[in-house]
């Protein structure tokens, strides 16, 4: 077989096991158990002083973070899947307790144009760059199917009582 041909059926290939599920985004999720931590660092795409390397879900990136969290779980009130953006796949909505909300607004305040690392379980789910400071709920773009998406909110939602919003 040609070069060309066989990098046409490695990609064929690669794409028909994309579109299966079978992506390192599906392991994360069949992993959920009874823990789901979901943390906001700030970050970096490049090795970056008074940050360390982070490691990402999707293992053909690279990430560092501050290692003290800016929000975790505890501040998020709910994760839900983003209906309203059909031609963006892979999204969900993050809203904030009212203490959460105010550490998000301070933290997308102070890092507009930069880059926010969203952990879970440790490692990096995505990154994404600050568009404009928010505070109550922001959106946050994935790589994630719907049904990743949907199986991680399901998750969340099992192992984090709901909270009053305070």
């Amino acid at each position: 077989m040609r070069p060309l041909v066989v990098a046409i059926a490695i990609a064929a290939f690669a794409l028909a096991a994309r579109a299966g599920g079978a992506d390192a985004y599906d392991d994360v999720i069949a992993a959920l158990g009874a823990q789901v931590e979901i943390e906001l660092h700030e970050a970096a795409v490049e090795e970056t002083a008074g940050m360390v390397a982070a490691p990402c879900v999707d293992p053909t990136r690279s990430a560092w973070i501050v290692a003290a969290p800016a929000l975790t779980a505890a501040d998020i009130a709910s994760i839900t899947v983003v209906e309203r953006f059909p031609p963006v796949p892979g999204a969900l909505e993050v809203r904030f307790t009212e203490a959460g909300a105010v550490k998000n607004r301070q933290l997308t305040t102070r890092l507009n144009g930069k880059w926010i690392g969203v952990t879970l379980n440790g490692k990096i789910l995505t990154m994404i760059t600050v568009k404009a400071p928010s505070d109550a709920a922001s959106i946050v773009t994935t790589k994630m199917s719907e049904a990743q998406i949907a199986a991680l909110c399901d998750a969340f939602t099992r192992t984090h009582p709901a909270h009053d919003g305070k």
